[in-house]
């Protein structure tokens, strides 16, 4: 009890001056309160179910926690019901909020921490300045490392359209010069054993209503619209991807960074026309697009009808629904970012053979098909992986509404059909709490999927990063990217640990260490005798080992997937 009472003390006021005047209103009613307090108990429940079969599977859960947690919530709705009784609608909501909070803390100490997961950051262009004007980049990759993150995507462009960078292509802000940023973050985080991508905006060239210092000196590379306009809805400006001298800039602009920096990946964004989703428009009908499409089809663009993009983003929609010519002029700038991530992907690879390369990719926020809206865009990106240009998916899956996540997860893995690996990108600034994190990160795991991405630093709270620590980043993780096949090997010795006594799981142990290192057609056999066995496995009638292998055939598909060019 007294416990109970210290906490109540200590969030009582937070919660009546930030939360609970606003909600307790004259409309205020017994029936809603009553409403509520069924939703929890339903809830409860389930929290209760789903924590007798993660310690059945042999999850390492913080048990006691959960229960404490849920106790104090039963507790807490056990005096709402006394309140009602005595028509004090408002103690009996405040209530109802504390149940809430418990349930809700309940689900962070309910949170599994596997061993191989990819926990990406993203950290913008701005916070890494002030963090360098400041001298606090320690401190943020610190905070980062205490968190167990283990994948930094960093910006490199900011959103005036000034590198954070000192370059020859770029022009790096005016209060940075003398200061490499990019060089401090890439060697702090090298400490902490924390991989850092650059996160490139490739067609990009500012937001801030301005056309950036890059197509302030070459307007010619500038994307336009229909009415001649170069600028999208939320004011951003773009590179055209049809201009030969802006995709050199673009080219020469990524390679130089990777001959500056020890990065372990690319992550692609931008990698699309600049159509906003608050808008009806098409893009580019810069001259040099409209007269590269003449060329091949004696068209102008502009005398092609344009098609709303309500039509467009339909499940049902197919490219061809609108005739020959209006799908040659979006087949054409398809292949027009296409080719730049081709471009991009091959120099890269001319380096670092096996370098991770992501891109982020649109997905269906508010309906429509899932590669419809890609469609719309112009990103055609499951070509991207059938010519072996990404292997890594960061689907932009920004919602406070858990039920997308789930259903975008699953429509990215199914399109993509094993040959890359997934880290949907989660919003954070579009969440109401830390624990829609939480949750978010729950069903990312339940799909199975290979890890995800945090978006963005500058949004995370401290009860972020707390709740992140106490729950699923509780123990560091292998970032699979980094090594597919370690990752599966790892899974399944923590498996053995679990279950000793079985022969098959010794088996596939043996058969991925059989597994060579070196590119061929040995280990694109070897890899399919190892997918051979953990299909076996997933029908085992273990449900941990076959939640386990699943995570272990989906690296390894999409390791004989890109080992095909070398069989």
């Amino acid at each position: 009890m007294r416990v109970k009472k210290s906490f109540i003390c200590s969030i009582v006021l937070i919660i009546l001056i930030s939360s609970l005047f606003a909600q307790a209103s004259t409309s205020l009613t017994e029936q809603m309160i009553k409403k509520r307090i069924t939703a929890i108990e339903k809830n409860i429940q389930k929290v209760k179910v789903e924590l007798e079969q993660k310690t059945s599977m042999g999850f390492n859960v913080e048990q006691e926690k959960v229960l404490n947690n849920l106790l104090l919530a039963e507790s807490f709705l056990t005096e709402a019901d006394e309140y009602l009784l005595r028509d004090d609608l408002f103690e009996a909501e405040l209530r109802v909020v504390f149940a809430e909070n418990m349930l809700q803390k309940s689900l962070v100490f309910l949170s599994t921490t596997p061993v191989v997961e990819g926990r990406v950051i993203s950290i913008d262009a701005n916070t890494l300045s002030q963090k360098a004007i400041n001298n606090k980049i320690s401190d943020l990759v610190e905070e980062v490392a205490s968190t167990n993150f283990n994948t930094i995507f960093v910006e490199v462009i900011r959103g005036d359209g000034y590198s954070v960078y000192p370059s020859a292509f770029q022009l790096q802000a005016d209060e940075l010069k003398g200061k490499d940023p990019l060089k401090e973050l890439v060697e702090q985080a090298k400490l902490h054993d924390i991989d850092v991508f650059p996160w490139l905006k490739v067609f990009f060239a500012s937001s801030n209503g301005t056309p950036g210092p890059i197509l302030e000196k070459h307007p010619e590379w500038t994307a336009l619209d229909r009415n001649g306009y170069g600028y999208e809805k939320a004011g951003l400006a773009w590179f055209s991807p049809a201009h030969p001298e802006a995709r050199d800039f673009i080219y020469n602009s990524v390679m130089e960074l990777f001959e500056l920096y020890d990065f372990s990946g690319c992550q692609l964004d931008y990698v699309r026309y600049p159509v906003n989703l608050t808008e009806d428009n098409d893009f580019s009908y810069d001259l040099y697009s409209r007269e590269l499409f003449k060329t091949f089809y004696g068209v102008d663009p502009l005398d092609i009808p344009y098609y709303p993009y309500g039509l467009r983003v339909q499940p049902d929609y197919q490219r061809g629904d609108h005739g020959s010519l209006y799908v040659s002029w979006l087949a054409f700038r398809e292949e027009l970012v296409s080719s730049m991530v081709g471009r991009i992907s091959i120099g890269l690879r001319e380096k670092t053979p096996d370098l991770p390369i992501s891109a982020g990719i649109i997905t269906a926020l508010w309906g429509g098909g899932t590669i419809q809206q890609a469609w719309f865009r112009q990103q055609k990106w499951p070509d991207w992986l059938e010519r072996h240009f990404v292997n890594f998916l960061s689907p932009m899956i920004y919602q406070d509404d858990s039920s997308v996540v789930d259903r975008e997860v699953q429509a990215i893995a199914s399109i993509a059909k094993g040959q890359a690996l997934q880290y949907p990108s989660l919003g954070v600034y579009v969440m109401k709490n830390p624990y829609q994190l939480i949750e978010q990160i729950d069903i990312v795991r339940k799909n199975n999927i290979a890890g995800m991405r945090v978006f963005a630093y500058p949004h995370l709270q401290e009860e972020h990063f707390r709740a992140l620590k106490e729950g699923p980043f509780r123990e560091k993780a292998f970032p699979p990217h980094r090594d597919p096949l370690k990752a599966a090997i790892l899974r399944v010795e923590e498996l053995m640990t679990i279950f000793s006594d079985e022969e098959d799981l010794a088996l596939l142990y043996r058969d991925l260490q059989r597994v060579p290192q070196e590119h061929g057609s040995l280990r694109y056999i070897s890899l399919q005798r190892a997918i051979k066995r953990t299909e076996r496995l997933i029908d085992h009638k273990n449900p941990r080992i076959d939640y386990e292998m699943e995570y272990v055939k989906s690296y390894l598909d999409a390791l004989l997937y890109w080992e095909r060019p070398y069989k």
